[in-house]
Formats: structure tokens, sequence, C-alpha cells
């Protein structure tokens, strides 16, 4: 099944941050910052922490680490606690997205 970044130290999303000025380039914005969250539905059609690149009523550029490659990952399905399991490269083809090395490893702490 998905990886579960609690359980599997390996896990992308437990171990990397967003490079900002990477993803800047990419999207070619000068910068990036969260929407509030009528803005963020009013844009995409989704409430906050329900977004998912799937259906989004304007079609948003989708950028992703190349450490995706390979992977089964989960995303969003537009309700909260609702989340679909993908194969990340169908999903990537699919959504048409950037691949890049656009993540940095945590700091142990």
């Amino acid at each position: 099944g998905p990886t579960n970044p609690v359980e599997d130290p390996k896990s992308v999303s437990r171990w990397v941050r967003p490079r900002r000025e990477v993803l800047t380039n990419i999207i070619s914005v000068s910068r990036l910052s969260m929407p509030d969250a009528e803005a963020a539905k009013a844009a995409t059609g989704y409430a906050r922490g329900t977004i998912t690149p799937f259906g989004s009523t304007t079609a948003w550029p989708v950028v992703a680490d190349e450490r995706l490659r390979g992977r089964e990952i989960t995303l969003g399905a537009g309700e909260h606690g609702l989340a679909v399991a993908v194969h990340a490269d169908a999903a990537l083809a699919a959504l048409g997205a950037t691949v890049a090395d656009v993540t940095d490893e945590e700091p142990t702490r």
C-alpha cells in the first residue's frame, strides 16, 4: 500500500522541505505564499485541507519532487478525511506535472 511517513523513515513527506527558489523559477513567479481559506476555495473549488489537483475549477501547474517517481502516493480527494492511493508516475503523467529536484532533506533534530 501507500508509504506511511510515520512507519517508513524513507518516506518522502517526512524528511523534505520545499526549495522555494527552485519552485518560483519553475512556475515563473517572484514569490510563493499560501492563500487564506476563502481564496483557496475560490481558486480551486475545494476547501483548504481537501485540495487536489484533479477536478479543480482551474487547471493549476503541478510541480512534484523527483523522489516521488516509482512510488505509490496518496492525494487528497476533495473532502476531509478522504484520500486516493495512486501510482505517482501515472498521476504525474495525467496531470502533465513538472518533475524536478524541488525539496531538501530536513535537518536532523
